[in-house]
């Protein structure tokens, strides 16, 4: 791997994730190759992705300046993984939430995202374990709760916003 670092000319490596997920070796073993390292490391793997997509914001030239926002399930990284390929592409960040209540990192982040703006749109990963049938948020059914408006696989968050984390399994 060193040697595909420098010959690449990598300049910088973002870790996402704690000494537990990534080692406190690796992060050295990149270093001692003049390579700046920024690490991610929330409490949560939700703070994570949200520092995340802030920093790329912070550190993008291009992207992450639309109101498109995707939302995948922690604990299944199947879906974050199938979601970045697209989001990559739209240049639109992703952050992650439980399906039995929305992570207050993650309505932070989305009020923040919907600043100035009229709405943006979720693009949501996951099959109904991510939002469950019984949620007015469900894929298929339009509904609203929380300032959410729901319309199949997409969440436009209207001007009402999200003010408390939304339980997924409510009335």
């Amino acid at each position: 791997m060193a040697e595909y670092l420098t010959d690449a000319g990598v300049e910088r490596v973002v870790l996402m994730g704690g000494t537990a997920a990534l080692s406190s070796e690796v992060q050295t073993a990149i270093e001692t190759l003049d390579i700046t390292v920024d690490r991610m490391s929330g409490a949560t793997r939700f703070e994570t992705a949200t520092m995340f997509a802030v920093y790329a914001a912070e550190h993008s030239n291009e992207c992450f300046d639309g109101d498109e926002i995707g939302l995948a399930r922690a604990r299944i990284p199947f879906d974050s993984f199938s979601a970045a390929p697209l989001l990559s592409q739209r240049c639109a960040p992703l952050v992650l939430t439980d399906p039995r209540k929305l992570p207050p990192t993650t309505v932070e982040f989305l009020n923040d995202a919907r600043s100035g703006r009229d709405r943006i749109t979720l693009r949501v990963f996951g099959d109904d374990a991510a939002v469950p049938r019984r949620s007015s948020c469900a894929p298929g059914r339009s509904g609203q709760r929380q300032g959410v408006a729901c319309r199949r696989r997409s969440v436009a968050v209207g001007l009402g916003g999200l003010h408390d984390p939304v339980s997924a399994g409510g009335p």
